[in-house]
């Protein structure tokens, strides 16, 4: 998730147009904190839930939004800062779930 963040992060300091309060690094620097911090079983949904809402909205958005950083081959930069931040979500839900598969396992 942290990958994640750093991806998005770049983004923006690249000019990509996002909110002024970019939910994505918030959403993952929380989910990042429940998964570490959270004393409860459950915490590693938040390692699941996030990486997939942002990993299915991400994609969806690049087929809807012509302006979507995945789209945009011609500046290099943008795009491999999109793509970090795609794999970064896509290696944390396959994470999430393995860690929620071991801690069910476990209880």
């Amino acid at each position: 998730m942290a990958v994640a963040i750093v991806g998005i992060v770049v983004q923006i300091a690249l000019g990509v147009d996002y909110p002024t309060v970019p939910p994505g690094p918030i959403l993952l620097a929380a989910a990042v904190v429940l998964v570490i911090f959270a004393p409860w079983r459950w915490a590693p949904v938040a390692g699941v839930v996030v990486p997939l809402f942002l990993v299915v909205g991400g994609s969806l958005a690049a087929v809807g939004n012509a302006d979507n950083p995945l789209r945009r081959t011609d500046d290099a930069a943008v795009f491999a800062a999109s793509i970090t931040q795609l794999v970064g979500d896509a290696v944390a839900l396959v994470a999430g779930i393995v860690m929620l598969r071991e801690a069910r396992r476990r209880h």
